[in-house]
Formats: C-alpha cells, sequence, structure tokens
C-alpha cells in the first residue's frame, strides 16, 4: 500500500503482521541528484566515472554533472522528477 500521509491510515492496517516494511520515500540530495545524472548518461549501473570510455568522455560528463547538481536545489525534487527530467535531456556531443 503507498500514502501520502501515514498518519491517516488506521492503525488496524499497519499493524505487525500486516505491514512487514515501512519505507519512505524522500526528495532527492545532492548524492542522489548526481547519481541519477550518472546513471542516465554514462549509461551505466554504475555512478562514477569508470574504465572502458576514453577519460575526455568521463571528464565531460563528470563536469556537467557538477554543473547539473549545482543548478537543482535540494530536497525540492523527487527522485522520479529529476530521473523523468534527465531522462529528456541528451548531452553534447
Amino acid at each position: 500500500m503507498t500514502t501520502n500521509d501515514v498518519e491517516k491510515i488506521g492503525g488496524a492496517l499497519i499493524r505487525p503482521g500486516r505491514v512487514d516494511k515501512k519505507v519512505e520515500f524522500r526528495r532527492a540530495d545532492k548524492d542522489v541528484i548526481t547519481r541519477l545524472f550518472y546513471i542516465v548518461h554514462k549509461h551505466s549501473d554504475e555512478d562514477m566515472p569508470h574504465e572502458g570510455k576514453p577519460i575526455e568522455d568521463d571528464e565531460t560528463v563528470e563536469r556537467l554533472a557538477k554543473d547539473f547538481v549545482a543548478r537543482v536545489p535540494e530536497l525540492e525534487f523527487s527522485p522520479a522528477e529529476i530521473l523523468s527530467f534527465l531522462s529528456g535531456v541528451l548531452l553534447p556531443t
């Protein structure tokens, strides 16, 4: 089950035995924003520069990531919102 306000769900619905785990999804901080940028633009599960690409490419992506992170307000957007935005943005070639 999902909710925007756990306080509005009755205790009987979220008691132990009915709900095994509670997960809170928070707004993206600088670390999450950086990781999302690398995931989208490095096309890799790794979130930092890695071998297998020319160093110039890693340096370009790293520079653009730092610029992007500096411009996005921390804790204002959800990771889904940032990922949606990044998925529509292409890096210069």
